[in-house]
């Protein structure tokens, strides 16, 4: 196979080879890598090597582009490449490399993660769902909660919810919808019963 186009366009290239009919757009690290020109000979696998190291390249920029807004565990940046259309085979190669970089880390994400959700006024069961949403092994979410949720912890992430919801509490004139509202709220939040209760005896909440 020989390199029959190439052709700059932004950061990418555009490359088109005898014998395959697809304009590929080339990486500049996969283009580099393999230090393509126009006219340059391949061989069919060292033009499959190069599609796959273009694949990689790209999927690569995007996983960097995500853990810069934010923190993933393993299997919510798996998705996330998934849906992004990448092949298995690459997926996993990314993974393997964030892993070795210590690019990703579930027990670190889901510590960061409950501490997060903690300050946001969630409860028990709410960050439970959250964890398991993102993909984080259950047994690592009840280790997890476990050294870094006690039962103080939860209250006070009450707390923040109830405060949030005080203007709205001020403004209902009869106690027992107060009361409503307030098991409402807290519930939807992940808070069982007995946290719910331990707001509505507290001195704040009474004297409203």
């Amino acid at each position: 196979m020989k390199i029959s186009l190439l052709k700059k366009k932004g950061r990418y290239f555009s490359v088109k080879a005898t014998g395959d009919d697809a304009l590929q757009r080339i990486h500049p690290d996969a283009m580099f890598e393999f230090s393509l020109y126009e006219g340059k000979e391949l061989s069919e696998e060292e033009w499959r090597n190069l599609l796959d190291a273009n694949h990689y390249a790209f999927a690569w920029e995007s996983t960097l582009r995500m853990l810069s807004i934010r923190a993933h565990c393993e299997q919510d940046l798996k998705n996330k490449l998934r849906q992004k259309k990448h092949t298995t085979k690459t997926v996993n190669k990314v993974l393997e490399t964030c892993k070795r970089l210590e690019l990703i880390d579930d027990a670190k994400f889901a510590k960061a993660y409950i501490s997060e959700l903690k300050e946001n006024g969630s409860g028990l069961q709410m960050i439970k769902m959250k964890l398991a949403k993102k993909g984080v092994p259950r047994e690592l979410i009840e280790k997890e909660l476990e050294n870094s949720f006690t039962k103080e912890d939860e209250l006070i992430a009450a707390k923040i919810a109830f405060k949030k919801k005080l203007p709205a509490l001020r403004r209902e004139k009869e106690s027992l919808k107060r009361k409503e509202k307030l098991y409402r709220c807290m519930a939807s939040k992940g808070f069982n019963y007995e946290i719910i209760a331990n707001i509505m005896d507290s001195e704040e909440f009474t004297e409203l």
